[in-house]
């Protein structure tokens, strides 16, 4: 767990500089150049496009690094009297089981009510 938070920790950190670096990209390779050429007005929009789309998802990275470290201080750091549910989901993760071998819920027909 600790180990978790540390790497969510550094992840949020580089995040944020990828953020920086990002805008001021954008900023150093504007749209608007003296000398005008088609070809060259191509390749910086599609440029600026890419890396605007970079940025949002540097910036979701962000969200989540902090919202998943910020989950982790919150576990780590409970008190004695509260308690946190985790709750793993169940999958089969053991292929060479077949299903069948696997004991299967009642059926409705089998469930005997007892009013006692």
């Amino acid at each position: 767990v600790k180990g978790s938070q540390t790497m969510n920790v550094i992840s949020a950190i580089f995040a944020l500089l990828g953020i920086v670096a990002f805008i001021v990209d954008l900023n150093l390779n504007g749209l608007y150049r003296s000398s005008f050429d088609y070809y060259s007005y191509l390749v910086l929009l599609a440029g600026n496009g890419i890396s605007v789309v970079l940025l949002i998802f540097t910036i979701l990275e962000f969200c989540i690094a902090v919202a998943t470290a910020n989950f982790w201080c919150r576990a780590t750091r409970l008190s004695s009297n509260e308690a946190m549910l985790i709750v793993p989901s169940a999958t089969q993760v053991d292929l060479a089981v077949p299903l069948a071998d696997l004991p299967q819920p009642p059926s409705y027909t089998e469930v005997i009510y007892d009013p006692k």
